[in-house]
């Protein structure tokens, strides 16, 4: 992995580590609009689920040898599914009268659908490069047999 890639995500990480605790303290000062709390949430929670992707891809990597592209997105989808989970078993035993469904909801709005556009983007990308590493590696076998 070049120099540069690296460098790239760990200002990513950096970034959203630190949006996340502008909106941890904001939170807890309660001086924020929900509006752009949204927004700073629906900005980090890619970022943390792809650091997060990155970090296990760094570490099987690092372990076996191997690059397996297909890592960041399993990851992504894995989180996607989990917080599905999470919300829907949050909307079967919410018993709230006035709040029914919120909680749930808030889950599939601010992690499930982030995380979802995440593993896209990454899978898109994953099946790109591979593409395009199979077509390198088919050019340089025709060239080898001719």
């Amino acid at each position: 992995m070049s120099k540069l890639k690296k460098s790239l995500i760990f200002i990513i990480t950096t970034v959203s580590l630190v949006l996340l605790s502008v909106l941890i303290f904001a939170l807890a000062v309660k001086d924020i609009l929900p509006l752009p709390a949204i927004f700073i949430w629906c900005l980090t929670t890619p970022a943390i689920v792809t650091c997060m992707a990155y970090f296990l891809y760094y570490l099987i990597e690092w372990k076996t040898g191997r690059k397996v592209r297909m890592i960041i997105p399993l990851t992504c989808l894995a989180i996607t599914v989990i917080s599905g989970v999470t919300g829907v078993i949050s909307y079967i035993n919410d018993h709230s009268f006035m709040m029914r469904g919120f909680e749930a909801e808030l889950i599939w709005f601010l992690i499930t659908l982030p995380a979802l556009v995440a593993m896209t983007v990454h899978f898109i990308l994953a099946f790109i490069q591979n593409r395009n590493e199979l077509k390198k590696l088919k050019e340089q076998r025709q060239i080898g047999i001719c």
